[in-house]
């Protein structure tokens, strides 16, 4: 399908799906544009992506009769508010550069939106190259990540602890024995669950990777995947994840990285969020553990009508509020709505007069539906508009909610 641009443009330039066929031609622009990603230089890594690709989602455009950009739309699951839900998890975007700023991925962009709303998904989220520019298409920061770093000696144990029996889990066998776990933890926080091995091998396990799990009885009740890896010309361990259902299995796993003080001078772990961290160190001060924060993970709604007749709501709440949303990206949430609170579940309509409610931009929009920030913090901020009236009803439908996405995708 050609696409709409100059004659020169339109001359030498489509943009269609990128099928399994063009595997070779997009292992070769994946890996010349992340060439710093080791993992890429091996053919086990390329296994991963071919076993967990679905091709049917992805895009390319094709100059001069070669593949020039990239960009794949992988279908994960993910708790938004407590619910699983379809997301769309945007990855493997590149342009080789004599292609590049002629606006080719904005155009798989705003095309992959129709796409991901004609297969039933509601919520996109990416991890941005450049926050501003995926921003000029309506996604938005809904995450905070902090990355510890600290000498695994100088963990505090409780007097005493007797920590519970740990076992490794094979990558093979790896994310059936832990999905269940996943989402018992994953449904308190907005948390991707990814659908299958290929797909969870891919983001999470390189040759090196090793995953304890945390046994209570016959239950799995938390896990470990590090890695050990040279920083510096020093021995690193590297906590690429670490989920705890219960305070004592966090307890175990840090004293599975404690015991590796004798061989690393350092790890890096990425928290939850809601832990007591003060309580897990001796010494507290910047030089004995250091904390970096930083934005994180982008979301986007897709779909607004559907994705929010997709949440669960307090089922006391029988009340109702209009909403008009900016969205010049995406045709059918640039509009106003009506949404019916009732039993727990929202009913949305389009409406076409009388003063909304709310009015906002579909990030803002975006943040408000995740949880990321409250509507009187968007108000505040001078972001949004808002019906005094109706500022204690919506902050009831879209309470704050955690935010936990630890994948490089």
């Amino acid at each position: 399908m050609n696409l709409i641009g100059d004659t020169d443009m339109l001359r030498a330039m489509s943009i269609r799906p990128l099928t399994q066929e063009d595997f070779e031609e997009f292992k070769a622009i994946q890996t010349f544009c992340f060439w710093e990603d080791q993992e890429l230089m091996h053919d086990r890594f390329w296994k991963k992506v071919l076993e967990g690709l679905d091709w049917s989602n992805n895009l390319c455009i094709v100059e001069d009769d070669m593949i020039v950009a990239t960009y794949v739309v992988d279908d994960f699951n993910g708790y938004i508010r407590g619910k699983l839900m379809k997301l769309g998890g945007v990855s493997c975007v590149a342009t080789y550069p004599q292609y590049r700023r002629k606006g080719y991925v904005g155009k798989m962009l705003v095309r992959s939106l129709s796409d991901m709303r004609e297969r039933g998904i509601y919520v996109s989220a990416l991890q941005p190259f450049k926050f501003g520019f995926y921003r000029r298409y309506g996604y938005e920061t809904c995450a905070m990540n902090m990355t510890l770093t600290a000498d695994p000696n100088n963990i505090r144990l409780p007097e005493g602890f007797k920590p519970l029996p740990m076992k490794p889990i094979p990558e093979e066998e790896s994310y059936d024995t832990v999905k269940k776990l996943r989402d018992r933890v994953g449904s308190r926080y907005n948390f991707i669950q990814l659908g299958k091995q290929a797909t969870w091998s891919r983001f999470l396990f390189s040759d090196r990777d090793t995953l304890q799990a945390v046994m209570d009885g016959d239950k799995i009740v938390g896990y470990i995947i590090s890695r050990l890896e040279n920083k510096d010309g020093k021995s690193h361990l590297r906590v690429m994840e670490l989920v705890a259902e219960t305070e004592k299995a966090r307890l175990t796993i840090l004293d599975y990285i404690k015991k590796h003080g004798d061989q690393c001078p350092t790890f890096t772990w990425k928290p939850f969020g809601d832990e007591p961290i003060t309580d897990y160190f001796h010494e507290q001060w910047t030089n004995n553990v250091h904390y970096e924060q930083h934005g994180a993970f982008m979301f986007r709604i897709v779909d607004v009508a559907k994705a929010l007749e997709n949440l669960d709501y307090p089922t006391e709440i029988d009340d109702s509020f209009t909403l008009c949303i900016n969205d010049p990206n995406a045709e059918w949430n640039n509009s106003c709505f009506t949404i019916e609170i009732n039993k727990g579940k929202a009913s949305v309509t389009k409406k076409t007069n009388s003063t909304p409610d709310m009015e906002m931009n579909i990030q803002e929009f975006t943040q408000l539906y995740v949880g990321y920030r409250s509507i009187n913090q968007l108000v505040s901020s001078g972001r949004v508009k808002v019906n005094p009236a109706k500022t204690e009803i919506i902050d009831r439908c879209f309470p704050q909610k955690y935010t936990r996405v630890f994948l490089d995708f």
